[in-house]
């Protein structure tokens, strides 16, 4: 037995063998050090805001959500899906808007903005506009359309010619007519409710009366000019950003 057992070590094909595991273990070893060392290198730092009730297992959600959305956005993940795209622009859109701060006006402003747009506080006799009637699954994307191109928009659609109040008021219902004439001109509504759906609408002229009293209706302007100073600040705000683009449609 001993005799077999020399004979076999002293064989080229074993020591060939015997070398060749020999290096087979120790690169594997090496092989092992070196990912460890390029995982280290390559270790993320996250931030994990820890509230002071927060449970263990409310911290481990965190730290799982925040490694998993660190790796969605490595892997850009957000660039393949319309919910995140939208929720992004929607973030993008409130960045604009804070762009410059909206200081309260004083009542001198306000009334001086009362008498530039008197038009719009004056009572109506008969009022041109168009409209779109809103289904629940078009709304988000119409509304997401007319924000950026309320003129083209308004000049594709057909237009109720001389309505007065009353011919409003018998088409749509009481609740619509009040809202609608209270509207600002050249923009499109917010959906207004009528008796046979929601509607978007946009005042293309009005025809008007005397003008209402200012100490009536300041709230009313109030809100008018804040909404023009935001709509102002986000116009402005995108054409910045805009002349940094070249747009290719293909």
């Amino acid at each position: 037995m001993i005799k077999i057992a020399e004979k076999f070590i002293k064989e080229p094909l074993v020591h060939f063998l015997l070398l060749g595991a020999i290096l087979y273990i120790y690169y594997a070893q090496q092989s092992s050090e070196n990912i460890l060392t390029q995982k280290d290198s390559q270790e993320k730092i996250i931030t994990v805001q820890k509230d002071l009730n927060s449970t263990e297992e409310e911290v481990r959600r965190k730290i799982y959500d925040a490694i998993l959305l660190q790796e969605a956005y490595a892997l850009e993940l957000e660039k393949h899906d319309t919910l995140i795209t939208t929720r992004l622009i929607e973030k993008m859109e409130s960045v604009l808007l804070a762009s410059k701060r909206f200081e309260e006006p004083s009542e001198a402003a306000l009334l001086e903005y009362y008498k530039k747009n008197i038009a719009e506080y004056s009572t109506v006799k008969s009022i041109d506009l168009s409209y779109i009637k809103i289904e629940k699954e078009q709304r988000e994307k119409i509304e997401r359309i007319i924000a950026v191109a309320p003129e083209i928009i308004a000049q594709k659609m057909p237009k109720l010619l001389s309505q007065t109040p009353a011919e409003l008021e018998s088409r749509f219902g009481r609740y619509f007519s009040h809202i609608v004439l209270r509207e600002r001109s050249k923009i499109w509504s917010g959906v207004i409710a009528a008796k046979d759906g929601n509607y978007l609408i946009y005042i293309n002229k009005k025809v008007v009366g005397e003008p209402m009293a200012f100490d009536l209706i300041e709230d009313r302007v109030y809100r008018d000019y804040k909404a023009e100073f935001l709509q102002r600040v986000r116009n402005e705000a995108y054409k910045k950003l805009e002349q940094n683009y070249k747009v290719e449609l293909l």
